[in-house]
């Protein structure tokens, strides 16, 4: 029999919604916190069950609504392929991973924060100019960046 896994998950289409899940900050944060909250309340194997349910029906539920057609057919089999288990599981594995490396002794011998990069003006807080633009989180440019991009030039003004 032919393998069919790919990129070592058991399918494509399972692949495909754990990579979403991973590249989108806000779905990441949410399955991460559902997650966790799920194996705090319940045994690992139980927690998997939950999770994996969860998974599925909200996914689900968040898929559009399209007529009956060639491709509504395609989404439904597409998303009954998932392995919503495989999934579940990959997402606990992560927090018990994480859970381990937090309880682990780590010596920490330098921390530089982005709040002292920006008092030291190694960095430039744009935050306000971004969420104009539609950016839902902090960002900073190097004051290079800032100088060369963002900055009216001396005697611009006049």
């Amino acid at each position: 029999m032919e393998n069919k896994t790919y990129q070592g998950w058991t399918n494509r289409e399972t692949w495909l919604v754990k990579l979403w899940i991973d590249n989108e900050q806000e779905t990441q944060s949410y399955w991460q916190t559902m997650a966790s909250e799920t194996l705090n309340n319940e045994p690992s194997e139980e927690a998997r069950v939950t999770l994996a349910r969860m998974l599925e029906r909200t996914i689900e539920e968040d898929a559009p609504t399209i007529q009956n057609s060639l491709y509504s057919d395609l989404l439904t089999t597409a998303l009954g392929r998932v392995d919503w288990f495989e999934i579940s599981a990959s997402l606990l594995d992560d927090i018990e991973e994480s859970s381990a490396t937090d309880e682990k002794e780590c010596n920490l011998i330098y921390a530089y924060t982005r709040a002292q990069a920006i008092a030291d003006g190694v960095l430039i807080d744009v935050s306000a100019f971004a969420a104009e633009a539609g950016f839902k989180y902090p960002v900073a440019l190097t004051s290079a960046a800032w100088a060369n991009c963002v900055a009216v030039p001396e005697g611009a003004d006049d």
